[in-house]
């Protein structure tokens, strides 16, 4: 059985430092209007995905760095050291693998570089809140819990 944890919805929303309404607007209208995750939108916004042109797919990241924008412990490469580093918000580092486990919700596939394999060999690809995969399914259409 895979891990599982709990993102309580409290513990895990977000404020926009800045948004592009407009720009939002429009990538949605790109999309599929019921094509997105209640408890995302709850939480974090309304995030839908644009339908791509032809067969091509396209690919987004979850990038963390530190307030410097480089990684902040060259000799210890995992890359949740930055987030558990984070002293001035107690739930910065849940909230950043929350962030990390709803774009896995909403992919496909998820592809790490080599470094990253190398770095933290026991990583699992999966996403790891019931109610994700539930709304996975439910919303997206997906068959499979996690994206290969």
């Amino acid at each position: 059985m895979l891990p599982k944890i709990e993102f309580n919805k409290n513990k895990v929303s977000t404020i926009n430092c800045f948004k592009d309404q407009e720009v939002i607007d429009a990538v949605h209208k790109k999309g599929l209007p019921k094509a997105y995750l209640p408890k995302v939108e709850e939480t974090y916004g309304k995030v839908i995905f644009p339908i791509t042109a032809g067969d091509y797919p396209y690919s987004f990241a979850s990038i963390a760095l530190s307030m410097d924008g480089k990684m902040a412990y060259p000799n210890r490469p995992e890359g949740v050291l930055v987030a558990k580093s984070n002293t001035l918000n107690e739930n910065g580092a849940l909230t950043d693998f929350y962030v990390l486990n709803f774009l896995r919700a909403y992919a496909d596939v998820v592809i790490n570089g080599t470094k990253t394999l190398v770095s933290e060999p026991n990583m699992w690809m999966t996403v790891y809140d019931d109610d994700l995969i539930a709304e996975r399914h439910e919303y997206l259409g997906k068959r499979r819990g996690a994206p290969l």
